[in-house]
């Protein structure tokens, strides 16, 4: 059972990772008028809490 709870959190570190790296091509972009219409650090936000969220129950289980 805890196999799938590794695989989740390093699902959403990933997704935290790739939040983080969008974001900041976001704030390096040369057009910036083009804005985008992901906000990245509620994703990168979310992504840890889900990773905490996954952590406490593969400690749990």
């Amino acid at each position: 059972m805890t196999d799938y709870f590794i695989g989740a959190i390093i699902a959403c570190l990933a997704i935290a990772g790739w939040a983080s790296w969008m974001d900041r091509r976001r704030n390096k972009r040369d057009d910036l008028d083009r804005v985008g219409w992901v906000n990245w650090p509620l994703v990168l936000v979310l992504s840890l809490v889900a990773a905490l969220i996954f952590t406490i129950l593969a400690f749990a289980a």
